[in-house]
């Protein structure tokens, strides 16, 4: 139970920061001879990026997350592709515990790893966003996440600009690199979502006061990279998230397995 509740934090992680930052304006430039943007104000990204929420476009992507708690300490990666079209955002991911997950709009399929024992021939499980069963709770946040991904991101709201520069990222890609930090009372104040709110506030209680970002994005304002860290007073990467890009606008399969490979929920 606990190890699924993770997943659904690695999930969320992954569909927050894809969600909200693969619709900055432009088209895939990874291109080394292609000079990065000019720096855009905080107030002017985030329109970029409310303006773009309801964009067509798909990528692959890594994301990275270290826990150092004192009632949590773990790693995890997840790794895959997403795409938004007309219908709304598809996604597949795998998580580093052998956990597979299928994303269709308002549908989630789960593969559990081995240790699930669900049938072999039977191996996913079907998630709806109106399940109430106890196995389906779990992954409400998730369906939380795919419904606030056509809201601009309400940390816009309470996000300065530190500093930004040009960077070749991984030594190759021209990049422009934003230092920006979210102000996490203002952002708790600002927030119209109640799990966002409590998120916040949870983190705020923690002793936290601020959440340190940074970005890489490419020609056409395209995001590379993106990092998050959470510091408290006694750990400076209490909770650190790093989400990689690649191959935008490059076509992804995205197929949920048929009916004849699906479980019940389990009880």
């Amino acid at each position: 139970m606990r190890r699924t509740r993770l997943v659904c934090l690695a999930v969320c992680a992954a569909l927050v920061v894809t969600a909200c930052s693969s619709q900055v304006g432009g088209t895939a430039g990874a291109d080394p001879a292609v000079a990065p943007p000019p720096e855009l104000p905080a107030a002017e990204l985030a329109r970029a990026i409310a303006t773009r929420l309801a964009g067509t476009t798909s990528a692959r992507f890594q994301v990275d997350t270290a826990t150092s708690l004192p009632a949590l300490s773990a790693k995890s990666s997840l790794s895959g592709q997403f795409r938004r079209d007309a219908q709304g955002y598809w996604a597949s991911a795998k998580i580093s515990d052998a956990t597979e997950l299928v994303f269709t709009p308002g549908t989630l399929f789960v593969r559990p790893p081995a240790e699930a024992k669900l049938p072999a021939d039977k191996p996913w499980v079907r998630v709806g966003a109106t399940d109430t069963s106890e196995f389906a709770k779990q992954f409400q946040p998730v369906f939380a996440a795919l419904q606030r991904a056509g809201q601009p991101p309400v940390e816009l709201a309470a996000t300065k600009l530190v500093r930004s520069e040009v960077q070749a990222l991984n030594g190759l890609v021209p990049t422009r690199h934003y230092v920006l930090e979210v102000d996490l009372a203002a952002a708790a104040k600002a927030a119209t979502d109640p799990d966002t709110r409590q998120g916040l506030l949870a983190e705020l209680q923690l002793g936290a006061t601020a959440l340190a970002e940074e970005l890489w994005v490419a020609a056409g304002n395209v995001p590379l990279r993106a990092t998050s860290t959470l510091a408290l007073p006694d750990r400076p990467q209490a909770v650190q998230v790093t989400t990689t890009y690649t191959d935008w606008d490059k076509p992804v399969q995205i197929t949920p397995p048929p009916d004849s490979q699906l479980s019940p929920q389990p009880g």
